[in-house]
C-alpha cells in the first residue's frame, strides 16, 4: 500500500467483504485505517447490501457499483450519510456482458460518436460471431440468453431504484462505467451510463455535477480539476446542445480543451501540436 500511495494513488480497491470471515474483516479495518494515514482511501466493489454495510463500518470511503441483491434500507442510508460515503454506480456493466454474449450469434452494432473506439474493440465487434464455436453448450444458447436477459432487467430495475433512493437521501454520487469489463467500452460507455442515470430519476443538471466535481472529489483531486475555477487545469468540452436539459446532449460535443489548447473533437491532439 505504501508503494501505491507514494506513486500517487488516491484509492485502493478490494472486492467484497465476506461476512463469515471475521478475521478478514479485522484486516480490512486495519488496511482502511492505514490507508487513511497515508492520505489514501479504501474502495470496495460491492453488490450485496449487507456486505456493503459492513464495508462502511470497516472504513470504506467509496462504494463501487451498486446494491443489486435487494432494496436498500434505512440503515444503509444512515451509515452512508454518517460516513460521508461516495456511491459510484455502474448501472450497465451486466448489460455489457449480455450484449457480448448476444454478439456471438449476431454482430453487435454500437453508436460510436466521434470515432473514439479503439481499433482492437472495433475488430472484435466485426468478428464476434466467429467466437461462437467456442461457446458450450451451443444447443442451450438461445434459452440461456433469454434467462440472462431476464436477470439483467431485474437487476437493473433494482439498481435504478436504489440509485434514486441514494440520490433522494443526499448521498454523494459519481458517474462511473467500470469500462474494461466485457462489453463495456472505454470512451463511449460514459454516454450510456449518464443516460440511464437520468432514466433512473436523476436530473440532468445533477448528473453533470456527479460526472465532474464529484468525480474529482472521489479521486481526491478537486483542488486540480472538477470545477471551472482559477488555478485549476483548463480541461473542458464544448457542446452544441445543453446537457442540463437532457444529458444525452453530451453526445453533441464539438471541441475539447486540454491544458488551455482548444481543438475540434475529431482532430487528433498531436496534429494540433504539430501545427504550432
Amino acid at each position: 500500500m505504501i508503494k501505491h500511495s507514494d506513486l500517487g494513488s488516491t484509492g485502493i480497491s478490494i472486492w467484497g467483504v465476506p461476512l463469515f470471515d471475521k478475521k478478514f474483516g479485522k484486516r480490512i479495518q486495519i488496511f482502511a485505517d492505514e490507508a487513511e494515514k497515508q492520505g489514501n482511501q479504501l474502495i470496495v466493489d460491492f453488490y450485496d447490501m449487507e456486505e456493503t454495510k459492513e464495508a462502511i463500518r470497516l472504513g470504506a470511503k467509496i462504494l463501487a457499483h451498486g446494491v443489486s441483491d435487494q432494496e436498500i434500507d434505512n440503515e444503509f442510508i444512515q451509515l452512508a450519510k454518517e460516513n460521508d460515503i461516495i456511491y459510484s454506480p455502474t448501472l450497465l456493466v451486466l448489460r455489457g456482458y449480455l450484449n457480448s454474449f448476444k454478439s456471438l450469434k449476431k454482430e453487435r452494432e454500437i453508436v460510436n460518436p466521434n470515432d473514439v473506439l479503439d481499433k482492437r474493440s472495433k475488430n472484435y465487434l466485426k468478428t464476434s460471431t466467429k467466437h461462437f464455436s467456442f461457446y458450450f453448450p451451443k444447443e442451450n444458447f438461445d434459452e440461456g440468453m433469454i434467462e440472462l436477459e431476464k436477470l439483467v432487467i431485474e437487476k437493473e430495475a433494482l439498481m435504478f431504484a436504489n440509485l434514486k433512493k441514494v440520490y433522494d437521501a443526499g448521498i454523494t454520487i459519481t458517474v462511473a462505467t467500470d469500462a474494461g469489463n466485457t462489453g463495456t467500452f472505454h470512451g463511449i460507455s460514459i454516454y450510456d451510463e449518464m443516460e440511464v442515470m437520468q432514466r433512473a430519476g436523476i436530473p440532468a443538471r445533477e448528473i453533470i455535477t456527479m460526472a465532474t466535481r464529484n468525480g474529482a472529489m472521489a479521486m481526491r483531486r478537486l483542488d486540480d480539476f472538477g470545477t471551472l475555477e482559477n488555478g485549476k487545469m483548463a480541461d473542458l468540452i464544448i457542446l452544441n446542445a445543453d446537457p442540463s436539459e437532457n444529458i444525452s446532449n453530451m453526445r453533441s460535443i464539438t471541441h475539447v480543451m486540454r491544458g488551455g489548447l482548444l481543438r475540434p473533437v475529431n482532430e487528433p491532439f498531436e496534429r494540433v501540436i504539430n501545427k504550432k
